[in-house]
């Protein structure tokens, strides 16, 4: 009975100060601990505003190597459309030439949708797709059906 009752007493015991550890205790040093806390949270906003800064930075530069790409990309869609038209006006076939033809003017059409697209970011206000693309889009700021938002650019006549 005497080693039973040990036992449970050793078991509370490792359990109250497990219990003791789990729970936050202020400093024991008083002043110093509230000192502490007053410093790091006078850092605190001064860092955050850092890092806000820093990942504004990086965004803006992510922002401008895709809008590089997108117009890289673009330039290349337009070169191997030039080459399709080309290659169409080589056809002898009628049946053939329609088929191709129309495949071109599927592709011309994609084109100058994009174009359309790439001139609208780069006249959006902010750096390139930045802000201007988020509000756009509804992220922040008057994007379309909000109250003083302009009106949708209208859609792209075909030729």
């Amino acid at each position: 009975m005497k080693r039973g009752s040990l036992i449970v007493i050793f078991l509370l015991l490792v359990a109250s100060l497990g219990w003791g550890q789990g729970t936050s205790q202020p400093s024991s040093s008083g002043t110093s601990g509230t000192q502490a806390g007053t410093a790091s949270q006078s850092k605190a906003p001064a860092s955050r505003s850092a890092q806000r800064q820093q990942h504004r930075h990086q965004m803006e530069a992510m922002n401008k190597e895709h809008m590089e790409a997108m117009k890289a990309q673009l330039h290349k869609l337009h070169a191997d459309l030039d080459q399709m038209k080309a290659n169409v006006d080589k056809i002898a076939d009628a049946n053939e030439k329609a088929r191709w033809q129309a495949n071109v003017d599927m592709w011309q059409t994609m084109v100058d949708h994009l174009d359309q697209m790439m001139k609208h970011m780069e006249a959006m206000p902010g750096p390139g797709m930045g802000g201007g693309m988020m509000r756009h889009h509804g992220m922040g700021g008057m994007g379309p059906g909000q109250p003083g938002a302009p009106p949708p650019p209208p859609p792209a006549k075909p030729e």
